[in-house]
């Protein structure tokens, strides 16, 4: 969940390792890092990642074009094997030849290469991949600048991986070894192991239904942020995802990944103390308003023995089960909670990884005197989990001299909405690994949610080989020109007016996809505008007219509808202003003809997201449904899907958190709620009463928010998405929306100042 600038974004993935001093020259200062990485990239052999690699290339291709690009797995011979490097050869034929010293290398060099020299691409919303009919000449040395590039923020797996199926996976997974990154968490089916685990100590199923968090919240159970709610999970779930984690790791070991599996943090059942009441135990806060019985998780004390067998015992049975596949595994207490006092005066010490591994903390809510102490057990890498925004390794000279990964957070719960800080990734990385005492030995992609602003983490991925910092402009018009498969100046100009204005918040503050449109509807909302609206306009226009001419690829498709959507929440604010002005001047007629207006910009908004599924409730919710082999869990899938997205917890404790702008949210979630806040102020207006705010907020969770989240959706979603295909007419949809509009030239918004949100928001986000 968001943070402020207050908090340390930091936490830990723990591995065998000694103390260490600080150097520049990281294969000095960490042997023992640098030999765990080659001994757990060698578990695969070479042919393995080979084939690994050739099953890729034809998942991407044709069978023709597969055939033009020959790969060769050589662990040795390009230097230092701890940075994945590959030699590219093509004499301008038909054939290009890929060497690389492991899977990872060969998959990031052919990206390179369909990139840079054949204006390709693969993104979460589509693939551009045609190829020259030759090659052009090319001999080229690819190499990363540092060891590790790291995947996932632990919330990943539940705001946007937590009804996938394999071939969704089997598609990350391919986009990961494409971009490079070879270290990312491998957390699917980690509950089916703790259950065998908590069984050999005489705890059975009712006990862990007490512990166990519904599918769709798993993130937070897992780190002792709440318990029980949205559960139980089901023997068919819990095989399910053990099933699909054989698969995954399977693929990730193959192409020469090393995963980082869960490890144990010390957040047990309630039911342990019944078992060991003699044992020392203390109570984490409670998270997020969420009441004691849903969460204040126990804490086993790590000076107990049965830590330490509890976190071999994992362990061993994850070995069991998945074989010997890492030497890496993650442990995050204390997320978004403070440890207590015994916890804080005391680093976790003693190991629960047994002789291999040690557990070590980081709270994310400490004193920099707390975390000193913490860092200087060594065993352990470093998530500087935010880096783009608040950096921790400057004012802790590295991190006190332990290894540590710079990380783009960049977004909270999947929200959507355009929004980087795209100055500071295309030289900060650069900054941190040259620094002084620099023990940086990686970057990494750490955001809660996926799906949105792509341009964003097709750079940041770059930021793992790049040494010096890209021209903007050119680099925004070279990936216009592989995102849409042809050289455009509208299509340029769209995404070079996006990347030095809409793309580049010039503060620290995170508050992107925080819009009214799909906020519980109040007065004096502080919209999230650091940049002129006439520049998302702009953008639009030029994308329009570039679209007249291009082919319409998946990508195309999904940035005009992308664009409309941030089009519409940028009039929605507008109107809201004047809404507001009018209920302030108590005109009654103003108020009514602009909420009328409201609601019809929500019809048009849910009209645009309707032509393209990646904007659309239905495919979160068939997914959710897809896992369910009960009506029971038909019905506590879909519920778990449905509230994630808006009350986030059983009274709303995070209300809104999650949101999406999605076809099937507007018309049936949010233009409900905006029609009732707007029939309620009429009504105070009419009968010149003060508006109740919290009379609506009660009013409004109990007639539309909570019953959203009850409702059985399978007729809802028959036909009118499921039909629409890939295109549903979005380039002649956001045509009409353009000029039904005036081409948006009458819209006026306040910005808000970073000054304006601090006072409004206090010292936590706006949520």
């Amino acid at each position: 969940m968001a943070q402020t600038e207050t908090v340390w974004k930091a936490f830990l993935v723990c591995f065998t390792l000694v103390s260490y001093t600080i150097a520049h020259d990281v294969s000095l200062t960490f042997p023992d890092l640098r030999n765990t990485i080659l001994k757990t990239k060698s578990k695969a052999d070479p042919d393995i990642q080979h084939a690994a690699v050739e099953d890729l290339i034809r998942r991407l291709f044709d069978p023709m074009d597969a055939s033009r690009f020959l790969v060769e797995v050589q662990p040795e011979g390009l230097g230092d094997p701890a940075f994945d490097a590959a030699r590219v050869t093509s004499f301008g034929g038909n054939v290009v030849r890929i060497v690389g010293n492991s899977g990872t290398a060969c998959a990031f060099a052919l990206y390179h290469f369909m990139k840079y020299h054949c204006d390709c691409q693969v993104a979460w919303s589509g693939r551009q991949l045609h190829l020259p009919e030759k090659f052009p000449v090319v001999s080229q040395l690819v190499k990363k600048a540092d060891w590790l590039h790291y995947y996932q923020n632990v919330c990943t797996s539940s705001y946007s991986f937590a009804w996938w199926d394999w071939p969704r996976w089997e598609e990350e997974i391919d986009w990961m070894a494409l971009q490079g990154i070879n270290f990312p968490l491998a957390f699917t089916g980690q509950e089916e192991i703790w259950r065998r685990v908590y069984a050999k100590h005489g705890l059975n199923n009712t006990d862990l239904e007490s512990f166990f968090v519904g599918p769709a919240f798993l993130a937070w159970g897992r780190m002792g942020n709440i318990r029980r709610w949205a559960g139980p999970l089901s023997n068919n779930w819990l095989r399910g995802q053990l099933d699909l984690q054989h698969k995954i790791l399977a693929r990730m070991t193959s192409l020469g990944m090393m995963p980082i599996l869960p490890g144990f943090g010390g957040i047990v059942p309630e039911a342990l103390i019944r078992i060991y009441p003699q044992l020392n135990y203390s109570r984490v806060e409670s998270w997020a308003g969420f009441p004691d019985n849903l969460s204040s998780s126990f804490l086993l004390e790590p000076t107990e023995n049965l830590y330490v067998t509890l976190g071999q015992e994992f362990i061993t049975e994850m070995k069991r089960e998945f074989g010997d596949v890492t030497h890496f595994y993650n442990a995050d207490s204390f997320n978004e909670q403070r440890p207590n006092t015994s916890a804080d005066q005391k680093p976790f010490d003693g190991g629960s990884f047994g002789k291999l591994f040690t557990v070590v903390s980081a709270p994310t809510m400490c004193t920099v005197d707390t975390m000193k102490r913490y860092l200087s057990q060594g065993r352990m890498i470093v998530l500087d989990l935010d880096a783009d925004a608040f950096p921790i390794w400057p004012s802790t000279q590295s991190f006190y001299g332990q290894p540590f990964i710079w990380c783009m957070l960049h977004n909270y719960g999947g929200v959507q909405g355009l929004y980087g800080r795209i100055s500071h990734i295309n030289k900060d990385p650069m900054e941190a690994r040259n620094a002084s005492g620099s023990t940086m030995i990686g970057v990494g992609l750490t955001m809660e949610g996926i799906n949105q602003n792509e341009v964003m983490y097709e750079l940041m991925n770059e930021m793992s080989w790049r040494t010096q910092p890209v021209a903007i402009d050119e680099w925004m018009a070279n990936f216009t020109g592989r995102r849409y498969g042809d050289s455009n100046d509208d299509a340029h100009l769209t995404y070079q007016i996006l990347g030095k204005k809409v793309l580049d918040h010039p503060t620290t503050w995170a508050n992107q996809g925080r819009y009214i449109v799909t906020r519980r509807p109040h007065f004096n909302y502080p919209e999230p505008m650091w940049y002129d609206p006439k520049d998302v306009f702009e953008s639009f226009s030029h994308l329009l007219r570039a679209a007249t001419v291009l082919a319409k690829t998946d990508m195309l498709l999904y940035d005009i509808v992308d664009l409309s959507r941030q089009s519409l929440q940028i009039v929605f604010h507008s109107t809201y202003e004047r809404f507001q002005a009018a209920f302030e001047q108590a005109n009654v007629t103003s108020v009514g003809k602009l909420g009328d207006r409201l609601l019809k910009i929500l019809d048009d908004m849910d009209l645009i997201l309707s032509t393209n599924k990646q904007f659309s409730l239905n495919d979160w919710v068939k997914s959710a449904r897809s896992w369910a082999q009960t009506p029971a869990e038909l019905a506590q899938y879909e519920e778990n899907a449905l509230n994630q997205l808006t009350i986030w917890g059983p009274d709303g404790q995070e209300l809104d958190y999650a949101t999406k702008q999605w076809s099937g949210m507007v018309s049936r979630y949010y233009r409900p709620r905006w029609k009732l806040f707007i029939k309620r102020v009429m009504d105070s207006l009419e009968s010149t009463k003060p508006f109740d705010q919290q009379a609506f907020d009660k009013e409004v969770f109990e007639k539309i928010e909570r019953p959203f989240t009850h409702q059985r959706l399978k007729d809802t979603f028959s036909s009118k998405f499921d039909s629409t295909g890939k295109d549903g007419n979005a380039l002649a949809t956001a045509k009409r929306l353009f000029e039904k509009y005036n081409s948006f030239r009458d819209v006026t918004v306040e910005r808000t100042t970073l000054t304006d949100l601090q006072q409004s928001c206090g010292a936590r986000l706006c949520n």
